[in-house]
């Protein structure tokens, strides 16, 4: 049974925050049903934490839409955002065993904003000037595909171009979240090299949100069960589900 643990090392960074934000893949199967549940489980025996925060990444995924599904931008984005009521509504019962307060964060709550656009512009203009930046975006797009078994002479022009627009979208959208609410930042895999950089404050220029968190990372230990996305396609009534405001 897939049960989580962190690194003594990584919990020493984070005991001080009393805010923790678990991050939502919509395309792990580690993010919802049983295997979610575990997630909670290990978040729920924790004594620090006073405030979690879910961090639907769901509208994100219509670049995989947009690649894997050969559609446009607007119809992933439906796509996505059906995905993301999906994923709470399965996941409702879940969601209401966290112990603590807690709030959801849809991916559009971020990208809705002038402050999104703001560091998206910043972002892509030293993906232009900074070799540092420039260099960890390409190493995290090329070990991407390689744990799909493409190496990076195998990749198309339109497939780098996505992601490279996924990555610099997620470092804008995550710098206003910690900036908003400094945080333990959980997540069961590894850090991407360019967040390190920013959280680790080595790009000059860029937005500084996000070294106001802690990254933690959940290693699974024993047999993980696979659990797909479920239910009806209907957006139900989430209103018993508290938002971030």
């Amino acid at each position: 049974m897939l049960e989580f643990i962190a690194s003594s090392r990584d919990m020493k960074k984070c005991v001080h925050q009393q805010n923790a934000v678990i991050s939502i893949s919509m395309v792990s199967p580690i993010h919802t049903g049983e295997n979610f549940q575990k997630i909670i489980n290990w978040y729920n025996q924790q004594t620090n934490f006073r405030r979690c925060f879910i961090y639907l990444a769901d509208t994100l995924n219509r670049f995989n839409h947009m690649l894997v599904d050969k559609i446009s931008e607007e119809d992933a984005l439906v796509k996505a955002r059906r995905f993301g009521d999906k994923w709470l509504n399965y996941n409702e019962p879940i969601l209401n065993k966290i112990k603590t307060q807690f709030f959801i964060i849809r991916w559009d709550d971020q990208t809705r904003t002038e402050v999104f656009l703001k560091n998206r512009e910043t972002l892509n203009a030293l993906m232009k000037e900074n070799d540092q930046l420039r260099n960890a975006v390409r190493k995290d797009i090329n070990a991407y595909f390689a744990r799909r078994g493409i190496q990076a002479d195998m990749i198309y022009p339109r497939e780098y171009e996505l992601y490279q627009k996924y990555i610099i979208e997620e470092l804008a959208a995550d710098s206003i979240l910690y900036d908003k609410y400094p945080a333990a930042w959980i997540y069961p895999g590894k850090e991407l090299e360019c967040f390190k950089l920013l959280r680790a404050g080595k790009i000059e220029g860029a937005p500084t949100g996000l070294q106001n968190c802690s990254y933690l990372r959940l290693i699974g230990t024993g047999s993980q069960v696979s659990e797909p996305i479920t239910g009806s396609s209907n957006v139900e009534n989430l209103s018993s589900i508290k938002h971030a405001a």
